[in-house]
């Protein structure tokens, strides 16, 4: 037996692998241990090497290129797909029920992956070059976690491994350990603030035991009741650099920042693809970079402007719209509407929405715009307040001369 988790006083998961026949093994007890009975594994199972259960009935399982959950108590365990390439898998922690993560050695080198919608997808994270293996891993939120092992160069031994995340695995940093520390085998953290970590020392230090206090890594969503079992939901946040940040349970698929790019102007805007899959940053050239499922369709990227990139939107279709401060439109993948090219601004534009009617065509026409009309519109709203309308979406009012400039977006009720 490699693993045990106890989510009560009475209820514990213990496992392992039978030496006999080369599979793996889960053992379950209600009673406290009074009885421990064998729970069926699927037959893929070579070995099962730890267990994290954040509920009485919830539990995920890893175990060499697999991993495994019950959401019924054990009655039943499901294999859950995997990344291509991954390895075995020595550690997992689950701070709720839906999100998870599990480290060990994959074809590469070291591994994280994470699900943040109770496994029905897991997803490889960004790892620091070089890493390898880890061994532990403890997740005091779910934002924040660490993961403890090794590092080799080839066959030799390179030093001892810390990674810490506090922005949900978006990046993970190498932290230090004390002197004369050889390997760290586990890692618990009953704070974010607080580990401890346990392993080899050097020399005549023998058996090691470390209290170091982490140190911050890069900030992370505050934690809350988003994206818990009782109160689903989530959202992205994307900063000028591209970095994006997961909240709640939206899943993590990439960054600038993750892949070492540097846009050549700043990141101004975030669209989220219509099934929540992946999400497109842009920047105030026009330059789109797309990420999970998000299809690219092309950019204003590289092309003049009069006028900056100040946000862009998605359609229910799967294309995307980027605006300009004069209402300038470009549109990838989906109908163009029309813009305010032939209108005199009082004040730039500063945001615009997508009509959620897909089947309708608009009836009047608008700058730019050449009959037929296509099915759909969208909205633009000036830093006055000032609201154009276009396609089928609906003109309510606007706030324009009255005397406001700090309007910074719009979205449809």
């Amino acid at each position: 037996f490699t693993g045990i988790a106890c989510p009560s006083t009475t209820t514990c998961y213990a496992v392992g692998s039978n030496n006999t026949t080369g599979t793996g093994v889960i053992l379950a007890t209600k009673d406290s241990g009074a009885t421990w009975t064998s729970q069926a594994v699927p037959s893929v199972t070579i070995s099962v090497n730890a267990v994290a259960c954040p509920s009485a009935t919830t539990c995920y399982a890893v175990g060499r290129g697999v991993i495994l959950a019950t959401t019924n108590s054990g009655a039943t365990w499901t294999s859950q797909s995997v990344p291509s390439g991954t390895g075995g898998f020595t550690g997992i922690a689950c701070p709720s029920t839906a999100t998870c993560y599990t480290a060990g050695n994959g074809s590469s080198g070291a591994e994280i992956l994470a699900t943040t919608n109770f496994g029905t997808t897991w997803s490889s994270q960004p790892m620091p070059s070089g890493t390898s293996p880890l061994y532990s891993i403890s997740c005091p939120s779910t934002s924040t976690c660490y993961a403890v092992g090794q590092e080799f160069s080839g066959s030799s031994y390179v030093g001892v491994v810390i990674l810490a995340t506090t922005n949900s695995g978006a990046t993970w940093t190498s932290q230090s350990p004390p002197n004369r520390t050889y390997a760290l085998f586990g890692v618990a953290c009953p704070s974010t603030t607080t580990c401890y970590a346990v392993g080899q020392g050097t020399g005549a230090v023998g058996g090691l035991i470390l209290t170091n206090a982490p140190s911050p890594g890069p900030p992370g969503c505050s934690s809350t009741r988003v994206g818990s079992a009782n109160f689903p939901g989530g959202y992205w946040l994307a900063t000028a650099n591209g970095a994006v940040y997961s909240c709640g349970d939206a899943p993590f698929y990439g960054s600038l920042v993750t892949l070492g790019i540097t846009p050549s102007k700043p990141i101004v805007g975030i669209a989220a693809t219509p099934d929540n899959k992946g999400y497109w940053l842009v920047a105030s050239d026009g330059g789109v970079f797309a990420f999970g499922d998000a299809a690219f369709y092309g950019s204003m990227g590289g092309k003049p402007l009069n006028k900056p990139v100040v946000g862009m939107a998605a359609t229910p279709q799967g294309g995307y719209y980027e605006v300009a401060s004069d209402g300038g439109i470009f549109s990838f993948g989906t109908p163009f509407h029309g813009s305010t090219g032939c209108l005199s601004l009082n004040q730039p534009i500063a945001g615009m929405e997508v009509s959620t009617d897909t089947t309708t065509v608009g009836t009047g026409t608008a700058c730019g715009f050449t009959t037929p009309q296509a099915r759909g519109g969208y909205q633009f709203v000036a830093s006055d307040g000032g609201v154009f309308s276009f396609g089928n979406a609906v003109f309510a009012g606007s706030l324009g001369g009255q005397g406001i400039t700090d309007v910074v977006g719009i979205a449809g009720s």
